[in-house]
């Protein structure tokens, strides 16, 4: 299709994850970390081809600084975004060898 004088073509097809699998990785994920620590959200349509699991990485002392002022802190499309590495690296590898584990179990 084109829309003025540019060539409009389909992208990226939307990621439809699993329900059950959903759940079932989710359950392992609050077992691990703590139920607070994980959060479903509906689906959404979004930028970008992306499971349905994100993971945080600001340092705590910045959120709790954050929520008392009142205000949001930058995520991961800001420039100004600056996830704490070493956690941020430990569990998002953790999480992902939760979720291949949970993936590969009957």
């Amino acid at each position: 299709m084109r829309v003025l004088g540019f060539t409009v073509t389909d992208g990226g097809k939307a990621v439809i994850n699993d329900a059950a699998l959903t759940e079932r990785t989710a359950s392992v994920f609050k077992t691990t970390f703590g139920p607070m620590a994980v959060g479903l959200t509906t689906p959404l349509t979004v930028s970008e081809d992306y499971s349905e699991f994100i993971l945080g990485g600001s340092d705590p002392a910045r959120v709790a600084a954050a929520r008392g002022k009142g205000e949001v802190l930058p995520t991961d499309h800001s420039p100004f975004f600056a996830p704490v590495p070493e956690p941020t690296i430990r569990t998002g590898v953790e999480t992902m060898t939760l979720a291949v584990l949970n993936c590969m179990r009957p």
